[in-house]
């Protein structure tokens, strides 16, 4: 559930991206703003002052004196009170009126009087200006209105996707609480009839399709199911009761034993089989069930695997110890591994052992050949010297991965050693 709720961080991923698209506009906007009023400042002061030498040049000097005495931001000065880093030739060769200068941390621009040379109308800047001595205040001010309309957008997107993305959000949340043994039917008309609608849709047409897939395959496995095992049954309580049949020679009771070993092979198939058909393996009933016994049990149940072979089976395993799993399952992972151990294993020694949470299965057979060393998990892969169907180790892989139980494979010299890693428990 964990993971579903991890995808509903889309919907709030999107509302971030959003409102982070809106701030980035809200600050180049703000940036845009103050740049405009520096240049529209500048352009301003600029024609006003060509406008005031335009004026000024005209006219005779006790004028031009008499004006720039009137007004704060003129004065006039000479060739001799200009700054001393000017070059007047250089400004004058190069057809320049006016020259600019910093001075005591004001701006200043002098003009050169066309008809009167060597007098030049000084303006200070600094005086005229409107934006930059209210700077300060100015970006204040821009700051503060743009981060609230960028703290109103970003609400209305909040509300707007909120809403638009609700119906997502509820499909989401059902998807995730479905049940495989309750599909649902019908849920695609509670949604909106837009791009969520049509998911919604799609969804429920698939679930529809993969319904009576389940149902088409569970009322094939409970045939199948009933069917074989009644055959298995009847085979085995025939083999009995010949077996009990005292006037049998040894070479039918031989037979016999090769009929009823086959059949039990047949039976652990077919359950093998019907095991990896299932769907829910949680359902069942967890206990903590001792090892050894079902460990004996399934030694004697495949004992017969090592008839005529000289084989020493060492089990090492307190009988204190005991697993939290299923009964019927750990019956099915033992009796896949050690079927597996006592049938490859020509002679030597099988080692069945717990220890730290690690039950191992070790053999001294013929290992596993490296032709199908990468995919001897999967389902029907087997070697030539297998007499099975290739099914053991998936179902304790199929075992492993549902009941988180980890699982591993170790190639000897000779032989192999399958360990299977059970959780800790408090």
């Amino acid at each position: 559930m964990n993971q579903f709720r991890r995808l509903h961080s889309l919907s709030h991923r999107i509302i971030v991206y959003c409102c982070l698209c809106t701030f980035l506009c809200g600050v180049v906007f703000s940036g845009f703003n103050v740049a405009w009023l520096y240049c529209l400042e500048n352009t301003y002061l600029n024609r006003m002052i060509d406008v005031e030498v335009d004026y000024v040049d005209p006219l005779s000097m006790e004028q031009i004196q008499r004006i720039a005495a009137q007004k704060e931001h003129l004065q006039l000065i000479n060739d001799q009170q200009l700054p001393e880093h000017f070059d007047i030739g250089q400004c004058e060769e190069h057809g320049h009126r006016a020259i600019t200068y910093h001075h005591d941390g004001q701006d200043f621009i002098a003009h050169g009087l066309a008809q009167h040379p060597g007098v030049w109308l000084v303006t200070n800047i600094s005086k005229l200006e409107l934006v930059r001595p209210y700077q300060g205040m100015i970006l204040l001010t821009l700051s503060a209105v743009a981060l609230g309309l960028i703290l109103l957008t970003c609400l209305i997107i909040y509300l707007v996707l909120k809403k638009l993305l609700r119906p997502l959000n509820r499909l989401a949340d059902f998807v995730a609480t479905m049940k495989i043994d309750d599909l649902p039917k019908g849920f695609a008309a509670r949604y909106p009839a837009n791009e969520v609608g049509l998911l919604a849709f799609t969804l429920e047409e698939k679930i529809t399709r993969i319904s009576e897939f389940i149902y088409r395959e569970q009322n094939f496995t409970r045939d199948v199911s009933h069917e074989l095992r009644t055959a298995i049954a009847i085979i085995k309580n025939q083999t009995s009761e010949l077996m009990a049949n005292p006037n049998i020679d040894q070479q039918q009771r031989q037979k016999l034993e090769h009929i009823q070993h086959a059949n039990f092979e047949a039976e652990n198939t077919v359950k093998n089989l019907l095991f990896l058909a299932r769907e829910q393996h949680d359902e069942l009933v967890h206990h903590s069930v001792k090892l050894l016994p079902v460990v004996e049990s399934t030694i004697i149940q495949q004992a017969y695997l090592l008839d005529g072979k000289n084989v020493n089976v060492d089990v090492n395993i307190d009988a204190a110890v005991s697993v939290h799993i299923p009964a019927g399952v750990l019956a099915i992972l033992l009796s896949n591994l050690i079927s597996n151990a006592f049938q490859y294993t020509q002679q030597g020694q099988v080692e069945i052992g717990f220890d730290n949470y690690k039950l191992s299965v070790s053999d001294t057979g013929i290992g596993i050949p490296q032709s199908i060393r990468h995919k001897v998990e999967q389902p029907f892969v087997k070697s030539e010297n297998s007499r099975g169907y290739g099914v053991g180790m998936a179902i304790v892989n199929r075992l492993c991965d549902v009941y988180h139980l980890r699982f591993y494979i170790e190639d000897k010299q000779p032989g192999t050693c399958v360990t299977v890693v059970f959780p800790t428990r408090a």
